[in-house]
């Protein structure tokens, strides 16, 4: 059976970037009940990949600018991240797309992406995403529990 881990990433120091990092810390305990394992990785990647699996299925929840409404909720396949992903300059441009592009390129799993409003200096979320917090926490759990349940019935010998 595949070990669901999801992982929150993105910078606490920036407004919105931290929202995946606090939604999953929301919805951690109830997640870690499911059976779903759980990494708050914030911006420590080496630490983050140095804990997944080429067995994993993933599920990254962070920060995304695609022009939707703040606090949109979207998801996309990994594959379809990595194919999205130019290469990196330097290792000082490195994320955990990166990473996982160059150690574990076959590996399945989603992308849940919440649409910030505002990225700048501040540990607080804007108010737009604030005000729709616990919205987001619901979606972004609903998702998970979803793939968690079609992993798992994949996974099952009929």
């Amino acid at each position: 059976m595949k070990r669901i881990l999801v992982v929150g990433i993105g910078n606490r120091l920036m407004k919105d970037d931290g929202v995946g990092l606090d939604v999953v810390d929301s919805v951690k305990d109830r997640l870690i009940k499911s059976g779903i394992d759980v990494i708050v990785s914030e911006t420590d990647f080496d630490y983050c990949l140095s804990l997944i699996q080429p067995n994993d299925f993933l599920i990254l929840v962070d920060a995304i600018y695609s022009g939707e409404k703040p606090g949109h909720v979207q998801i996309m396949t990994l594959n379809e991240v990595f194919g999205n992903q130019s290469p990196s300059l330097s290792f000082h441009e490195q994320s955990i797309i990166d990473g996982l592009v160059t150690y574990y390129p076959n590996l399945e799993g989603y992308l849940i992406g919440i649409e910030v409003a505002q990225i700048s200096y501040g540990l607080e979320l804007s108010e737009i995403l604030n005000a729709e917090f616990n919205k987001i926490c619901d979606k972004v759990f609903r998702l998970i529990f979803i793939i968690n349940n079609q992993v798992n019935f994949s996974n099952k010998n009929i």
